[in-house]
């Protein structure tokens, strides 16, 4: 039930973006031609998954793809993949999620690696939008700082239940690996909007210690006693944590060859810059913002000419006074 008020807003967004479409088109519009939801949640996926990779290939953080994906991920909260191209606000989120965790990279840089140096004025161009879409709400919690702490904590678990130095280390150095792997790919589910990072980073930590055949459910009661909660409170959340990341799958291929090529047939007349409702609606608004601009100045002037006439009553006023004391 958690996840159903997500589904509804992306719905929402979709909805939105087809009614448009089928506002302005001058042509008559099939429910078959137009994107739903499971293919834009496809598309969205892929190109998380891009995203990760880039950052993989510009060598930043992990901080920093998961500061980006969680701004894709929101940014298709509000809006449709038909409203904003999906691979210009992947490519603007992993720009400004740069900057806001301080492993700054360029848009030209981007843009280069992508092999589409003209791509950096559009970033820089869209990254206000982002930012103001965002409401200005940078700030991202990611689970890998909680992950980090479990790995410090799991090498003394390992000792506990009587693994030697050597081989603790290398069972914690291999989980270790296993962990941030398993994170990486929870990034793509909605389950970092949905429980806090801690959550997120146990469930990873689980699955790890489960795949190596270890007590799982010791290491958690430890963890959890250590943090002054309990197991029980947290073990329905993690087994869904790790629903959630598992059914978080990037499609094919194929499938995305052919959800790509619908996208470009049924772009939203409202967003898309060359279409003619675009362009109307920008004039439309260069109007308004210019008839603003007039009326501040006439309100202006006014206020000046009432200053000055006010001032010069004032003067005359003084004046009349001085030649009546000097008569007297």
């Amino acid at each position: 039930m958690r996840f159903l008020p997500k589904r509804c807003r992306r719905q929402e967004a979709n909805q939105r973006s087809v009614e448009s479409i089928r506002k302005y088109s001058k042509s008559d519009v099939e429910q078959t031609q137009l994107m739903t939801l499971e293919e834009e949640s496809a598309l969205q996926l892929f190109y998380q998954g891009k995203c990760q990779e880039l950052c993989r290939k510009l060598g930043l953080p992990r901080k920093v793809q998961a500061t980006s994906i969680a701004y894709i991920k929101r940014m298709y909260l509000k809006y449709s993949v038909m409203d904003h191209s999906p691979r210009l606000v992947m490519l603007t989120s992993l720009y400004l999620a740069g900057k806001t965790e301080e492993s700054y990279i360029s848009a030209e840089r981007i843009a280069e690696v992508v092999g589409e140096p003209s791509l950096e004025k559009a970033i820089l161009k869209f990254e206000t939008q982002i930012i103001q879409d965002l409401d200005f709400q940078l700030i991202v919690f990611n689970p890998y700082r909680s992950l980090e702490g479990f790995c410090l904590f799991l090498g003394d678990w390992l000792q506990e239940q009587s693994y030697g130095s050597e081989k603790s280390g290398q069972l914690s150095s291999k989980m270790k690996t296993e962990a941030y792997q398993l994170a990486d790919r929870l990034l793509l589910s909605d389950a970092v909007f949905l429980y806090p990072p801690s959550q997120c980073a146990l469930a990873m930590m689980k699955v790890a210690l489960e795949r190596e055949g270890l007590d799982a459910v010791d290491f958690i009661e430890k963890t959890c006693k250590h943090a002054g909660g309990s197991a029980a409170d947290v073990d329905a959340h993690l087994t869904h944590i790790q629903k959630l990341s598992s059914d978080a799958k990037v499609p094919s291929e194929d499938r995305l060859r052919k959800i790509d090529l619908k996208l470009k047939r049924c772009r939203n007349p409202l967003f898309d810059k060359t279409s003619e409702v675009y362009k109307k609606m920008k004039r439309e608004e260069e109007q308004q913002k210019a008839e603003r601009k007039r009326k501040k100045h006439m309100e202006r002037t006014q206020d000046n000419n009432a200053r000055s006439s006010m001032e010069q009553q004032a003067g005359e006023s003084t004046e009349g006074k001085r030649r009546r004391s000097s008569m007297d």
